[in-house]
């Protein structure tokens, strides 16, 4: 058996030489082996694979979405132009709108429409003034604008801003009551016969007018309520448009008198205008002496202006034209002052007075006002009834609230008789101090008067039947004295033992007294000039007039002011001269009567 060699390289070879070569060969690089276990994943096919065939309409694929994407950007710049387009209208409507707010926020005056001359222009005027080319504003509805119809012009530029749809004057809309009174006929205490008249000549042919044609007679057109203060015509007025369904028009005469010219007629055609259109209706004029006064010649253009006035509602009294179902309750205090032709058959055909109360009529308003209110045990109300004071039902009323007041100051919730008597005397103070002939109530406390100790001066004071106080006035003086002229004085004659005793009162407002002398001429010698001794007297004389109690002169003053001689351009003017001051100067007494007196 031999021995195997120890070393060698495979096949054989010879040993120093295959471990050479072994030593010399350096390995081969080779990529680090994976840390993950297990096969690589594959990404997909090769990229030979992924792209898609090739066919002839490939490129005209490729250019419908190039044009695509074209039509993209486009279709985004066309909505970004119209959001810039519609941002600047909303940015115009939005300074419109601002605009339009302004015009109407500011005051608007109304005028109305001549003519339309084009769809931005027109001519409009304004009452009576003159006419104006004004411009049309665009949020202004073209199809309501008419000939003849009321706008609403701007106040600055007179452009037209608005239509009323109601071209009623806003003068008249304001009469029209919208809700009825809640006065009826059982609130008017005593006046069967009245209230008879009215329903005869007012509510009854608009209720049953076949009545009036069955009977053969036309319904009268209208009434006239007059008659004392606070006897209850604007009451009754009340209580027709309460009980009637008709549409009521009340207007106060006064309101008629408009500052410019030509309004006032303007707005009695247009109240009887809307009266007519909403027919059956009632005009309820109240204190219509205010405009329907007798005539006279006139240069004052205020005057001019309140005939014409009355003219129109002549006219629209009884005119041409017929008024249908419309019927006029007119109301004053004073008859006698108003132009027969407004008051004549045909126009007024039915005059309903309302004279002072009665007792039965005094009877059923005490009852009537105190039918509500708690009266003590000692209260009797036919001892008020039977009082012979001249009380309207207005102070009728007066008395009795005046009285509940009293209590009610006191604490007490049941009145009694002293609240009535002393609430009766204060109502009757506050009634005739309004009055000339109510400046008696002044002096009421000075009861015993005796007559002038002086016995040959005309200044005696007689003491009168009823205890109360006589006055001496001067109207105008004898001539050839200082007292000559326009001076108008009174005086009081007291007790020698009156502290003031004697005084006199001077008044001197140069026009008035002058006039009246026709009328009534009183004269007083203690009358001093100004600045002269009141205490000194002068003796009477023959050729003097005689005294005159201050009643009687007044009724001369009055009878002067009632009817005015008309060929006297002087006494038209004294009578306006003391119409405007007859408040004033009558204060003026109460003041120094109360002063002198220390009332």
């Amino acid at each position: 058996m031999g021995q195997a060699p120890s070393s060698g390289a495979p096949g054989g070879g010879p040993p120093g030489k295959d471990g050479k070569d072994a030593k010399d060969k350096k390995p081969k690089w080779e990529p680090p082996l994976p840390t993950r276990v297990g096969k690589k994943k594959k990404r997909g096919p090769d990229a030979s694979t992924r792209l898609p065939p090739v066919y002839p309409t490939t490129r005209c694929k490729l250019k419908m979405l190039k044009m695509e994407r074209i039509k993209d950007y486009l279709l985004m710049e066309e909505e970004f132009v119209a959001n810039q387009a519609n941002q600047q209208g909303e940015d115009r409507t939005a300074a419109d709108r601002s605009r339009v707010d302004e015009l109407r926020g500011s005051p608007m005056g109304v005028g109305s429409l001549e003519e339309i001359i084009d769809d931005d222009h027109a001519i409009v005027s304004v009452g009576n003034g003159p006419e104006y080319y004004v411009g049309i504003m665009s949020f202004v509805d073209k199809d309501m604008l008419e000939p003849g119809c009321s706008v609403l012009l701007h106040h600055k530029t007179h452009a037209i801003v608005g239509v009323l749809a109601d071209d009623t004057d806003p003068m008249v809309s304001v009469m029209k009551l919208d809700k009825a009174p809640t006065e009826s006929y059982a609130d008017v205490g005593g006046l069967d016969t009245q209230i008879q008249e009215i329903k005869e000549s007012v509510e009854l042919p608009l209720t049953h007018p076949e009545l009036y044609e069955e009977m053969g007679i036309r319904p009268p057109k209208g009434v006239i309520l007059y008659g004392a203060p606070g006897t209850g015509k604007t009451l009754l007025a009340k209580a027709v448009a309460n009980q009637t369904s008709a549409t009521f028009l009340r207007i106060v005469g006064s309101e008629l008198i408009q500052k410019y010219l030509g309004d006032g007629p303007k707005l009695v055609r247009e109240l009887f205008r809307v009266a007519e259109e909403h027919a059956p209706s009632i005009v309820f004029i109240d204190e219509i002496d205010a405009v329907g006064t007798k005539r006279y010649d006139s240069t004052s253009g205020g005057e001019r202006e309140i005939q014409r006035t009355m003219l129109e509602l002549l006219n629209q009294l009884d005119g041409f034209d017929t008024r249908g179902d419309v019927k006029v309750i007119m109301a004053t205090n004073r008859i006698e002052t108003l132009d027969p032709a407004l008051i004549r058959p045909g126009r007024i055909d039915r005059k309903i007075e309302f004279p002072l109360p009665d007792t039965k009529t005094k009877r059923h308003i005490f009852k009537l006002h105190t039918s509500r209110m708690s009266l003590a045990d000692d209260v009797d109300l036919e001892e008020l009834v039977m009082t012979k004071d001249d009380l309207s039902g207005a102070d009728i009323k007066a008395v009795c609230t005046e009285a509940g007041l009293l209590a009610l100051r006191e604490r007490r919730m049941r009145v009694t008789k002293a609240d009535f008597t002393s609430a009766r005397e204060k109502v009757l103070y506050r009634k005739d101090e309004n009055t000339p002939a109510g400046l008696y109530l002044l002096m009421k406390e000075y009861r015993d008067l005796t007559a002038d100790p002086l016995q040959d001066s005309i200044t005696a004071g007689p003491v009168s039947e009823d205890n109360m106080l006589e006055w001496e006035a001067l109207i105008q003086g004898p001539e050839g004295t200082p007292y000559e002229g326009g001076v108008f004085a009174a005086k009081l004659v007291f007790p020698p033992d009156y502290p003031l005793n004697p005084f006199t009162m001077t008044f001197d407002p140069p026009l008035l007294h002058p006039n009246i002398y026709p009328n009534g001429v009183v004269c007083i010698s203690i009358l001093h000039p100004p600045g002269d001794d009141p205490l000194r007297y002068e003796s009477a004389s023959e050729r003097w007039s005689p005294v005159q109690g201050v009643r009687s002169v007044l009724l001369s003053v009055l009878s002067m002011l009632a009817e005015p001689n008309v060929e006297s351009g002087a006494d038209i003017e004294c009578c306006k001269l003391y119409r405007d001051n007859r408040s004033e100067f009558e204060r003026r007494v109460r003041e120094q009567v109360k002063s002198l007196l220390g009332i």
